[in-house]
């Protein structure tokens, strides 16, 4: 993958592929049209790699659908979020999280037009946001276990963690007014209102258990 970013990097710099206002052609299909050329061969290879382009952010944005509902399942289990998430479908599939990640995703799109350039700060501040906080999380495990070599997974993890902090921090400044803002301020809030919601289920967690001591007392 690397290997792959520094090749795509290079081959901008060399075809000199700048980005349009209008956001098309695309800066990968202008270096794609300056290798191939616009021969018949260079033509259906140009077609190939837009075809793998769309294919790729297909199956990229399916993923979503995949992860998302497991991953609201297992934090509504934890009383993080609604006990309705937790609910399988008819196909055994977490349908509410998919309608719920529906329905924000087609907000998304209304709100900004399908604009890739708004679009793309949203998707780098939440990515990066979360292999930070995996980051963390896993430098955590390791102060608190120390298994064997964990200097050298503690050191990877950390630094992992510090390189996504930086990125989180430089699309916060750069692309604030482009769309990060809207992550900065509705992280906070969510986050307020997830633990909110935590401490309701607990209270009536407490509640339950001391009416059912109660009755078993008075059964008693």
């Amino acid at each position: 993958l690397g290997f792959l970013l520094v090749g795509v990097i290079f081959l901008v710099h060399a075809t000199h592929a700048t980005p349009y206002i209008a956001e098309y052609p695309s800066m990968l299909s202008e270096v794609a049209r300056a290798v191939f050329g616009h021969g018949a061969i260079g033509n259906v290879f140009f077609l190939l790699l837009q075809a793998a382009s769309a294919a790729i952010l297909f199956f990229g944005a399916n993923t979503s659908f995949n992860g998302f509902p497991a991953l609201t399942s297992f934090v509504a289990e934890d009383s993080f979020l609604p006990r309705p998430m937790m609910k399988r479908g008819h196909r055994l599939v977490y349908s509410n999280a998919i309608i719920v990640l529906t329905a924000l995703a087609v907000v998304l799109l209304i709100v900004t037009g399908g604009s890739v350039d708004k679009l793309v700060p949203l998707f780098a501040m939440g990515v990066f946001t979360g292999f930070s906080m995996a980051g963390y999380g896993m430098t955590k495990h390791h102060l608190t276990h120390r298994d064997p070599g964990w200097r050298g997974r503690l050191a990877i993890n950390l630094s992992a963690a510090i390189l996504s902090t930086i990125v989180v921090g430089i699309f916060a400044v750069a692309k604030f007014t482009e769309g990060a803002w809207l992550v900065i301020v509705v992280m906070p809030i969510l986050v307020f209102m997830l633990m909110r919601l935590n401490r309701q289920y607990r209270n009536e967690n407490s509640v339950l258990e001391m009416s059912l001591t109660e009755r078993q007392d008075l059964v008693k």
